[in-house]
């Protein structure tokens, strides 16, 4: 099990959360896009001292093109400084992408990714992008929620998925008292 935290502020938090769950969970610490209103000026300094401290993983960094009022300028720039951190020590990474799948592809196949790979968090890109990301080390993770009914493309989709880079996640609700409401981290454990 992982606890994403998803900025800064998330980081002190997320190792203590798991560990109240359970001993089997790993810390995952990175600047999701919705947000990198959020960083300091010594965040990605931050975020290694962070990787430094114990095992964990890096996430859920990303692009979201989809979330209305969110500034797409820094997303790449801080997405790549993230990618190249978890390359360099090989460490997993756990992507959020939303209505960014073909520049998500071109920036993955342009730039080294970890040997340990990457999950594709929730994924809902186009089947036909499947082989392409499996290729370059995905794993495609596949939450409850996509079995609601309206939900029949991705559960489509997801039939494409080579079986061993298939995962199962669910997303819990972390009660309002313990993190920000809407907070990706405060939905995924």
């Amino acid at each position: 099990m992982v606890v994403n935290g998803a900025c800064e502020s998330d980081w002190f938090a997320s190792p203590r959360v798991g560990a109240e769950k359970t001993k089997s969970c790993c810390p995952v610490f990175g600047y999701h896009p919705w947000y990198l209103h959020e960083c300091t000026p010594d965040w990605l300094k931050n975020l290694e001292d962070f990787l430094n401290q114990m095992p964990s993983a890096v996430g859920e960094i990303g692009l979201d093109r989809w979330k209305p009022d969110l500034p797409y300028e820094r997303q790449e720039e801080v997405f790549l400084a993230q990618l190249r951190l978890a390359t360099e020590r090989n460490l997993p990474v756990s992507i959020h992408c939303l209505q960014a799948w073909g520049r998500m592809l071109e920036l993955l196949r342009d730039n080294p990714c970890p040997a340990r790979g990457f999950v594709l968090h929730s994924f809902g890109g186009p089947a036909g992008m499947i082989p392409a990301f499996a290729k370059l080390g995905a794993y495609f993770s596949f939450p409850g929620y996509f079995l609601h009914e309206r939900k029949l493309r991705q559960r489509e989709t997801f039939k494409q998925v080579p079986p061993d880079r298939l995962l199962i996640e669910t997303d819990c609700a972390r009660p309002a008292s313990a993190a920000r409401k809407n907070s990706p981290s405060a939905r995924r454990y």
